[in-house]
C-alpha cells in the first residue's frame, strides 16, 4: 500500500492474522490484544487459560523466501526491544510465545533464551523444527491443543 512503511504494513498484517484466529483462541480462555505505546517491546496479546497467564507476540509474513535456507522472518521478526522484554519475563518464570503466520501456514513457538537469539534467523525447516505446533496451508487448526500448549 502506498504511503505505508514496512513496519506499518507488518502491523496491519499481524492485526488481520490475529482477527482471523482470535475467535478460535477465545473459546478456550481470555485473550486480549494489547496496544501499548508506552512500554516498548511488550507483546501483542495477553492471555489467561485456567489460571495460567502468558504473553503472545504476533508475527506474520505473506510468503516464504524463494530459497529454503533463507531467513523466514528476518527483519520482520522480533525487534530488539521485544526480545529484551521476553528475555526478562522468561528469566522471572513467565510464559512468552510467538504465534506466527507465513502465508496460510500457522505456527506457535515457546520462547526461551536460545530461541530468542535465533528466531529471526530461522529457515522454513528450522521454524518447523522449533515449533510447538505447526500447520500447513488449509489444515484445520486445533485451538484446544493450542490452549494446552499455552498453558503448559
Amino acid at each position: 500500500m502506498e504511503g505505508l512503511t514496512s513496519e506499518d504494513q507488518t502491523k496491519m498484517d499481524e492485526a488481520k492474522f490475529w482477527n482471523k484466529h482470535r475467535p478460535g483462541f477465545a473459546k478456550h480462555g481470555h485473550f486480549e490484544r494489547v496496544e501499548n505505546g508506552v512500554a516498548v517491546g511488550t507483546p501483542d496479546v495477553d492471555y489467561c487459560i485456567n489460571g495460567c497467564h502468558g504473553k503472545i507476540e504476533l508475527k506474520y509474513v505473506p510468503t516464504y523466501p524463494a530459497r529454503g535456507t533463507t531467513k523466514v522472518f528476518g527483519d520482520r521478526g522480533l525487534r530488539i526491544e521485544q526480545a529484551a522484554w521476553a528475555r526478562l519475563r522468561i528469566h522471572h518464570g513467565g510464559r512468552v510465545f510467538v504465534v506466527g503466520g507465513i502465508g496460510h501456514d500457522f505456527g506457535i513457538w515457546k520462547m526461551d533464551k536460545l530461541l530468542l537469539k535465533v528466531f529471526n534467523d530461522l529457515s522454513k525447516a528450522e521454524l518447523k523444527l522449533y515449533a510447538k505446533y505447526f500447520r500447513v496451508g488449509g489444515c484445520m487448526i486445533d485451538y484446544k491443543e493450542l490452549a494446552k500448549i499455552l498453558s503448559e
